[in-house]
């Protein structure tokens, strides 16, 4: 009977062995598969670390770059205020020659600024007098056409300088063959 409780021992002990030696296989298993796992995600890990220091060197380029950018615009931005205020200036002097207080200028627009300031000026004088604007050299000219008319005709003639049309309607009319038959025959009816 010991003898049979003993194989019997001796035969659970080793199923006993056997059991643990198959689970110690797997967990051995399991752990090479858990170490290549852990080397895989090291693997990732190290390439997520590389990613990230790439980003955070883009990031530092971009802000370096953005505080470059921001730097300059506020440097043009200056520049063109300057201009701006400069050319505010300027207006404002042009306004003060316009009013001729105002002597920085060179001679020569000063002379065409008093010649502007005078033909500005010039149709109130001449205005005042009559009901149109006509200039003493206009008139000489339209006397000197008709010199060879007797005084009476040239008298008529500086009334219709008046009552005529603009310069260049006038030209036409006086130069037209049948303007000069009415005022022959005009002139004739009246001897």
């Amino acid at each position: 009977n010991e003898r049979n409780e003993a194989v019997e021992e001796a035969r659970a002990l080793r199923e006993e062995r056997d059991e643990v030696s198959r689970q110690a296989a797997l967990a051995a298993v399991s752990l090479q598969k858990s170490a290549d796992i852990i080397d895989l995600l090291k693997a990732r890990i190290g390439k997520y670390d590389k990613k990230i220091e790439e980003a955070r060197t883009t990031v530092r380029n971009d802000r370096l770059k953005i505080k470059k950018g921001l730097s300059d615009l506020t440097s043009c931005l200056k520049t063109f205020r300057q201009y701006l205020e400069a050319r505010q200036r300027d207006r404002e002097n042009g306004c003060l020659v316009d009013h001729g207080t105002d002597t920085t200028l060179p001679e020569g627009f000063q002379a065409v600024l008093d010649q502007v300031r005078s033909i500005q000026l010039h149709p109130t004088e001449t205005s005042a007098g009559s009901k149109r604007p006509a200039s003493s050299s206009a008139a000489a000219v339209h006397a000197g056409h008709e010199s060879d008319s007797s005084p009476d005709e040239s008298s008529e003639d500086s009334d219709v300088v008046f009552i005529e049309p603009p310069t260049k309607r006038r030209k036409r009319s006086s130069t037209s063959p049948k303007s000069k038959k009415k005022r022959a025959s005009s002139h004739s009816a009246s001897k």
